[in-house]
């Protein structure tokens, strides 16, 4: 078991997101958070991947993603390495490169993600990006069981089922209605 006294956590931390939950549980465990929020960094894409029709239309091409994130992906690996953690957790990484992971990990910071959705083709959340920035990884944590196998055998590193959690914070517990058995 390694501890942790810092992590940079690397997403949209809008209220009610994953991301905001995550740091309110670190925080709860005494660990220090640097936040590197993705939507506020957003604009740093190139107008092209903010153009939701455009977007739409080049959203399978891994040359135009790579090409139209490369200010994104300067700010955030610079966000990430000024936060001097020892590691960072990326959650879902959209718009994150390969090579932004493989920046980070080269000095020599821990690199996880948590993806949220089926990370294969043709699951409707999968990039091109998606695989190959997994490759990147110390550990990929990921929603289903079955997966992990399928990731490992992609050649992701470290795979890791990590279930779904409820935040009471965000979403209080009803006492008199029933909750389900998940």
């Amino acid at each position: 078991c390694v501890t942790i006294k810092s992590i940079a956590l690397v997403g949209d931390f809008s209220p009610g997101n994953l991301e905001a939950s995550y740091q309110r549980a670190f925080s709860a465990i005494g660990v220090r958070t640097y936040n590197v929020d993705v939507g506020k960094i957003r604009s740093k894409l190139n107008w092209i991947l903010r153009n939701r029709i455009i977007h739409r239309l080049t959203i399978r091409s891994s040359a135009v993603r790579e090409h139209a994130s490369r200010a994104f992906n300067r700010s955030v690996e610079s966000g990430v390495l000024l936060s001097n953690a020892p590691a960072v957790l990326v959650f879902k990484g959209e718009f994150v490169m390969p090579e932004t992971l493989h920046n980070i990990r080269s000095k020599g910071m821990r690199v996880a993600c948590y993806y949220p959705d089926n990370p294969f083709p043709p699951h409707s959340s999968q990039r091109p990006e998606t695989l190959p920035a997994a490759r990147e990884t110390d550990l990929y944590l990921i929603w289903s069981e079955l997966l992990v196998a399928k990731l490992s055998d992609a050649g992701v590193r470290n795979p890791v089922f990590l279930p779904f959690a409820w935040d009471p914070e965000v979403f209080p517990s009803e006492e008199t209605l029933p909750q389900g058995s998940w």
